[in-house]
């Protein structure tokens, strides 16, 4: 993580932990370059909820902060466990020679 990434994840945390307190913090400028299509993404979903592109982008950037997205812990199988058994098979499907016919050709 670059320096300029761990300062805007301190400042927003900081700030989201205000808002979350009802305390007015002081705000400090970022400027950012978007390509247009997500910058008209941002304009549309600002205009539905009647709020400004900065309160979405800072609301996102402190869910991002508080909450990131992070690899889940265990094996695939503990990840995938309850999708086992979900298919309608045969139960021999991965070792009959049958079922294995021109598998890989």
């Amino acid at each position: 993580m670059t320096l300029l990434c761990k300062c805007i994840t301190l400042v927003t945390a900081e700030y989201y932990l205000w808002l979350e307190a009802g305390i007015e913090a002081e705000m400090k400028t970022l400027s950012l370059k978007l390509p247009k299509e997500l910058e008209a993404k941002l304009a549309e979903i600002a205009r539905e909820q009647d709020v400004s592109k900065s309160s979405l982008v800072r609301e996102a950037i402190a869910e991002y902060v508080v909450e990131p997205s992070r690899p889940t812990e265990g094996s695939f199988l503990a990840q995938a466990q309850d999708l086992a058994g979900c298919v309608n098979a045969a139960e021999d499907l991965s070792t009959n020679p049958v079922h294995l016919r021109g598998l890989g050709e």
